[in-house]
C-alpha cells in the first residue's frame, strides 16, 4: 500500500518518505517519486542516496532545463555527503555537461583523479589493497582470440554439411 501524497501527509519521517521513493522507482512511476524525495532531503539533508536519487530521476526522466539545474543541486549536496563517490561525481559532470558548463566538468573530473582515484580507470579496493579491474587495451587482443573451431566459410554454412553421412 502506498502512502498519500507527500503533499498531503504532514510530519512524515524522512526514512519512509525516501523507502516510499524507492518503492514507486520500483515501480517505474518516477514522476510520482519526485516529490517523495524532494520532502526526504528537504527533512533530512544528510541523506546522500536521497539525494543521489532525485537527481538521477530529474536527469533521466525530466529532460527540461529546470529539472537539470535542480539535478544539478541534488547531485551537488550528495557530494557534499559522501566526496569519494564515484558515481556522484559521473552524474555530476554529465549534469554540468548537460548545462553547457563543460569547464566546470573537467575541473571536477581533473580535482577528483588529483585526489587519488580516477573515476575512469576502473580500479576498486579489494581486501585493502588497490586492484584494476580496467579490461587490457582491445588492440591486439583479437589476434590472441583463438576458437576451437576453423573459421567458417560459405561451403562450411551449406546444409549438406549437417546432414548424417
Amino acid at each position: 500500500m502506498l502512502l498519500p501524497h507527500p503533499a498531503l501527509g504532514s510530519g512524515q519521517e524522512p526514512g519512509v518518505l525516501y523507502a516510499q521513493a524507492l518503492t514507486l522507482t520500483r515501480l517505474e512511476r518516477f514522476r510520482e517519486a519526485i516529490p517523495y524525495l524532494e520532502k526526504a532531503v528537504a527533512a533530512d539533508a544528510g541523506n546522500a542516496d536521497a539525494w543521489m536519487l532525485l537527481g538521477r530521476l530529474l536527469t533521466q526522466h525530466d529532460g527540461r532545463l529546470e529539472a537539470i539545474l535542480r539535478a544539478t543541486e541534488a547531485f551537488e549536496q550528495a557530494l557534499e555527503q559522501r566526496p569519494d563517490s564515484v558515481e556522484i561525481h559521473l552524474r555530476l559532470t554529465r549534469a554540468y555537461r548537460r548545462i553547457g558548463l563543460y569547464e566546470e566538468a573537467l575541473e571536477l573530473l581533473d580535482g577528483f583523479a588529483t585526489a587519488g582515484s580516477d573515476p575512469t580507470s576502473g580500479s576498486v579496493l579489494l581486501d585493502g589493497g588497490r586492484q584494476s579491474c580496467r579490461p587490457a587495451p582491445m588492440k591486439g587482443r583479437l589476434r590472441r582470440i583463438r576458437t576451437p573451431y576453423p573459421p567458417r566459410t560459405r561451403s562450411s554454412r551449406h546444409r549438406s554439411n549437417f546432414l548424417p553421412p
